[in-house]
């Protein structure tokens, strides 16, 4: 919600010497709800750069289908909330395959967040989810070694 966020974007990607796919905008959807006409005009902004966006933590909020529908996101990151519970109750692993359809309905992918356990992975991939991220593919890392990473995943 900054006014010189672009600013700071375009100035970020063009510093990296990265091409703009390579980055992703995380938008919580909250700010989207409750900001949506100026986080619209952001978002159409950021997509003209080639960057993509990601609405985060989906379904903590006040999550509104006609939203997702105007604006020009990639997407659904589903909180982990969701997925630590989802082993819990059938009616919880249904609430995750419910995002996980909805998403692919739009035409959008869905990365579940906080996947710790096997068995979570199995059952998001049973349930069609797109990506995963957290503790069972790395811990968070300093600055520096996610640099490395990423450089050295860019040349192979």
């Amino acid at each position: 919600m900054k006014n010189n966020f672009i600013e700071e974007l375009q100035e970020i990607v063009q510093e990296s010497g990265l091409a703009p796919s390579h980055f992703e905008v995380e938008i919580t959807e909250s700010i989207m709800i409750e900001s949506a006409e100026k986080a619209l005009k952001c978002i159409n902004e950021i997509k003209k750069m080639g960057i993509k966006i990601a609405i985060d933590d989906f379904g903590t909020g006040y999550s509104s289908l006609s939203y997702l529908n105007k604006f020009p996101v990639d997407m659904l990151k589903i909180d982990k909330s969701f997925i630590d519970v989802m082993k819990s109750s059938e009616s919880s692993r249904q609430y995750v395959a419910t995002i996980i359809s909805i998403g692919h309905v739009l035409n959008l992918d869905v990365i579940s967040e906080g996947v710790e356990t096997e068995d979570q992975l199995e059952t998001l991939k049973t349930i069609g989810c797109d990506y995963i991220q957290g503790y069972l593919w790395g811990r968070p890392l300093p600055p520096e070694e996610a640099e490395m990473l990423v450089k050295a995943s860019l040349k192979s």
